[in-house]
């Protein structure tokens, strides 16, 4: 009976992270694109090591 009020919750939470992230970025005056550096960074360094491995096409 709990997971049924915890399962949402949780869902919430996780798909709201994203979005609370960039509001506090933004209401304390810094770039939102800030959010997702790392993930944008590890893009990068995947597509370089892609290019490496295989060249440009």
């Amino acid at each position: 009976m709990m997971a049924l009020l915890y399962l949402p919750l949780i869902y919430f939470t996780v798909a709201l992270m994203y979005v609370y992230r960039r509001h506090r970025l933004a209401g304390h005056g810094l770039d939102p694109a800030l959010a997702d550096a790392n993930e944008r960074a590890r893009a990068t360094a995947e597509r370089e090591a892609y290019e490496r491995r295989h060249g440009r096409r």
